[in-house]
C-alpha cells in the first residue's frame, strides 16, 4: 500500500525521498500551487452550480392555493428520513375546513371530526 504522502502531493515527499535538487522541488511547489487553484476553481464552480439548480427549481415550482371545501391528502413527513418503497406516504383524505391570510391550512377529517 502507497503511503497518503506519495498520493497527495506534499512537501512531505520532498522531505521523505531527500530530493535536494532545485529544480525537482520547485515541480513540487508549483504542483501544489496548481493544486490549491483547481480546488478554489472547483469550488466556485460547484457554487454557480448550486445557484443555478436552486433557481430552476424554484422557478418551477408549483403553488398550491387551496380553498375551503377541498378534499386534500396530507403527506406524513416522517417518510423523509426512511422512505421504504411500500409504504403509504399519505394519511387518509382531509377537507379544507379554514385558510388563512398567511397560507396555513385548516383541516378536518372527512368523518366530521
Amino acid at each position: 500500500m502507497v503511503p497518503l504522502e506519495f498520493l497527495v502531493p506534499s512537501l512531505h515527499v520532498v522531505i521523505i525521498t531527500n530530493m535536494t535538487e532545485r529544480g525537482v522541488v520547485k515541480d513540487r511547489l508549483n504542483q501544489l500551487m496548481y493544486m490549491e487553484e483547481d480546488k478554489i476553481l472547483e469550488g466556485f464552480h460547484q457554487e454557480v452550480q448550486k445557484e443555478r439548480d436552486k433557481s430552476w427549481n424554484d422557478q418551477h415550482i408549483k403553488r398550491r392555493h387551496f380553498k375551503e371545501g377541498d378534499i386534500v391528502l396530507l403527506f406524513e413527513s416522517k417518510f423523509f428520513q426512511d422512505p421504504g418503497k411500500f409504504r403509504m406516504h399519505w394519511l387518509e383524505p382531509y377537507e379544507v375546513k379554514n385558510v388563512t391570510a398567511g397560507g396555513s391550512v385548516q383541516l378536518k377529517y372527512l368523518r366530521g371530526t
